[in-house]
């Protein structure tokens, strides 16, 4: 599927405003669709638990394209934001991962936060 997700840090501070997470298509000619609202899931011993994420009152379309119309040279990158301050319950120290679905897949992008 020639994809991949990832944040823009692995390591990321309590007092950060957000994570940057990028979705890379390196299916040159070829684009996808993504739901653009992230979903985000803390490590508590082997379990990933969905944490919630309130989007309140910022813009979001409810489906992103992460591709070039008409372009069958480059690869696309897209980056989605996910603000620490609207993740219930509060972030702390520990393990954490965006949960980015397509229609393909479901892609995971994990980081730490220190």
């Amino acid at each position: 599927d020639n994809m991949s997700v990832y944040t823009e840090k692995s390591v990321y501070s309590l007092q950060d405003e957000y994570i940057k997470c990028k979705i890379t298509n390196n299916n040159v000619g070829k684009g996808f669709y993504f739901y653009n609202t992230p979903s985000i899931q803390k490590k508590v011993g082997d379990v990933w638990e969905t944490l919630s994420y309130d989007t309140t009152g910022i813009l979001y379309s409810r489906y992103g394209f992460c591709g070039v119309e008409d372009d069958n040279e480059r690869s696309y990158t897209t980056t989605i934001r996910l603000y620490i301050n609207r993740v219930t319950p509060k972030m702390e120290k520990g393990d954490y991962r965006i949960v980015i679905f397509t229609p393909m897949r479901t892609f995971y992008a994990e980081f730490s936060m220190e």
